[in-house]
C-alpha cells in the first residue's frame, strides 16, 4: 500500500507513489501519465474487446489486419505446433519474430506495456495443415 501518491506535473507528467519496504527502506514507483492522470498513451482505461480466431498455415498468413484504433491485443496459440509471428507488417518466417509455443502460449500487447503494434501481423508454422490462434483485440 502506498504511503503517499500524487500526480507530478512537469515537462513529462508522472504519478509518483512512495512505499515502505519490509526492510524499512522508502521506495518510489514512477508511472508516466497523461494530463488526466491516466497511463501515458491511453485515452481511456476502457477497451471494447472483440474475439476472433484465425487458422495459420505453413505459408505466411495474416493473423490480424492493421487497425489504428487498436488499444490492446492478445494472441493465444490454441494448437499443438509452435507458431511464429511477424509484428512488422511483413510476411512471417519460420524461426523469426515472436515465437508462440504450442498449447496456449500467448503474446499480449498494449500501450501500457509499451509494445503496442497497430499494423498488420502475420503468422506461420512448420507443421502440417492449419493451426488455430485465438485473438482478442481491444479498441
Amino acid at each position: 500500500m502506498a504511503l503517499d501518491e500524487k500526480v507530478v506535473n512537469s515537462e513529462v507528467p508522472a504519478k509518483v507513489a512512495y512505499f515502505e519496504g519490509a526492510d524499512g527502506q522508502l521506495y518510489q514507483k514512477v508511472s508516466l501519465v497523461d494530463d488526466s492522470g491516466l497511463p501515458s498513451g491511453s485515452s481511456s482505461g476502457i477497451v471494447t474487446p472483440a474475439h476472433t480466431k484465425v487458422s495459420v498455415g505453413v505459408a505466411s498468413t495474416t493473423v490480424i489486419a492493421a487497425n489504428t484504433s487498436r488499444k490492446s491485443l492478445l494472441i493465444v496459440n490454441d494448437s499443438d505446433t509452435t507458431v511464429y509471428l511477424n509484428l512488422a507488417g511483413d510476411a512471417a518466417v519460420l524461426n523469426e519474430g515472436v515465437r508462440l509455443n504450442s498449447g496456449g502460449s500467448s503474446y499480449e500487447m498494449s500501450a501500457g506495456l509499451g509494445n503496442l503494434v497497430t499494423g498488420a501481423i502475420a503468422g506461420i508454422h512448420g507443421g502440417s495443415g492449419t493451426k488455430l490462434l485465438l485473438i482478442t483485440e481491444g479498441t
